[in-house]
């Protein structure tokens, strides 16, 4: 039987649990749970609902034991450019999610220097939701070093930009490079998914997508391939409560190759490069929501945009190669790619 793991991926419009193994040499992926990222008014803001999204990550892990598909490496990303500041109960300072562009351009209401002055850590959005998974606060490496809070020659964090932020380098917890462990559940959270696993530090959501380097030519493939077309098999709840497959079928037109632009460290850590950096990932998006209802499980179905699918499709492929890296099922990023052409081409 293959070994699964799972790829949890959060954008500012929602989130998706996506499954994934080897089978024969190629990736097979179901994505078994989605959901609509929540928003609270205060004050005439729309704020994030973080216990709320955090309610559905729990839920999404769940959902894989009820479907008998439990994975043994997780990991989680979270929409680039945007931190949370924790306070000295390691609660989230006024219920705030910052975007860091703001921050460092100075462009942040008043208020934010508030929030600084009590604020005791400093965490990357996915920081914050895998602390609440594991009680572990780290700082994820591309994460920072894309958003120049982290020098690329040094590895040291940059103290100039931090002190933009209104913050020190001791409001940083430790910097954890992609790949590596942070932690099991706790004990609070595996009762509530009713097992355990061990969550891996994945990388940020554009170093996930360009680690995956999908051509978009390939767009139609992946568009096609988490499509729902009314036919029932392992996979996510239809309206009618069977069952959607979310397998990727590999049966692509290879048209053209991508610009191969290697990215990899000695030790097999993701480096962002300016490529990287400039990337950007369409979160304009249309997708498929579902919500927990009762013990069921109600699908709203939406035509997604090809491309929209085909970006969000990569930040997942590349996490769980990372996944599968750490596990020893591919020996590097370019065994990792190597399966990746070979499954979304002929």
């Amino acid at each position: 039987m293959a070994v699964l793991y799972l790829a949890i991926d959060i954008t500012k419009e929602g989130g998706r649990h996506i499954l994934g193994c080897l089978d024969k040499g190629k990736l097979k992926l179901e994505e078994v749970y989605s959901f609509d990222v929540s928003y609270t008014e205060r004050d005439g803001k729309n704020l994030w609902d973080l216990q709320e999204i955090f309610r559905q990550i729990k839920a999404g892990i769940a959902y894989c034991r009820g479907i008998g598909k439990l994975p043994v490496l997780v990991g989680l990303t979270a929409c680039d450019g945007y931190f949370v500041l924790l306070d000295n109960d390691d609660r989230v300072i006024d219920d705030r999610v910052f975007s860091l562009d703001d921050a460092l351009a100075g462009d942040l209401a008043e208020s934010y220097a508030s929030c600084a002055l009590r604020a005791k850590t400093f965490l990357m959005l996915s920081d914050y939701f895998n602390f609440l998974l594991t009680g572990r606060k780290q700082c994820e490496y591309t994460g920072l070093l894309r958003e120049g809070l982290l020098s690329m020659e040094t590895g040291d964090l940059n103290e100039e930009n931090i002190k933009k932020l209104c913050l020190s380098k001791e409001h940083f917890p430790l910097v954890l490079r992609p790949g590596n462990v942070i932690s099991n559940l706790t004990l609070e959270v595996t009762e509530e998914v009713g097992y355990d696993f061990v969550i891996i530090q994945a990388a940020s959501q554009k170093a996930c997508a360009a680690l995956a380097k999908i051509p978009d030519i390939y767009s139609d493939v992946l568009g096609d391939a988490i499509k729902e077309d009314g036919k029932s098999s392992e996979g996510r709840p239809d309206d009618d409560g069977s069952i959607v497959s979310k397998e990727v079928d590999s049966k692509a037109e290879a048209g053209k190759e991508e610009e191969d632009t290697e990215n990899k460290g000695n030790d097999g850590d993701i480096n962002e490069e300016d490529r990287i950096r400039n990337e950007s990932i369409d979160e304009d998006s249309q997708k498929e929501n579902g919500k927990p209802a009762g013990d069921g499980w109600k699908m709203e179905k939406k035509e997604p945009t090809n491309k929209v699918v085909a970006d969000e499709l990569k930040a997942a492929i590349g996490c769980l190669c990372i996944l599968m890296i750490t596990s020893h099922e591919f020996r590097d990023f370019d065994a990792a790619r190597e399966c990746i052409m070979n499954t979304f081409t002929k």
